[in-house]
């Protein structure tokens, strides 16, 4: 005899995702979501978000770190240093 009885629903309510799990995705990707939200819920907001979606602006937001020169002073032209033959006891 089968058994017909069903499996109860959950009554738990998901949780909206977070408004600052996507910047956080494609500024730092998994580690930093998983550590903040847990695994389970960061592979569920990927998921409703558009992981393709959200793949694609990492990867993007990655070449456009890597087209910026890196370092605190990096906006700033480099001084080029000429020997100058003036004012050396002339």
């Amino acid at each position: 005899m089968a058994d017909t009885r069903r499996k109860a629903q959950s009554s738990k309510v998901a949780q909206p995702v977070p408004v600052e799990f996507r910047q956080l995705f494609v500024q730092h990707g998994w580690e930093r979501v998983n550590h903040l939200f847990g695994k389970r819920a960061s592979v569920r907001y990927f998921t409703v978000l558009g992981g393709d979606r959200l793949r694609a602006e990492r990867d993007a937001y990655k070449d456009e770190r890597k087209s910026k020169p890196a370092g605190r002073y990096s906006s700033l032209a480099p001084i080029s240093v000429q020997a100058s033959s003036q004012g050396a006891g002339a």
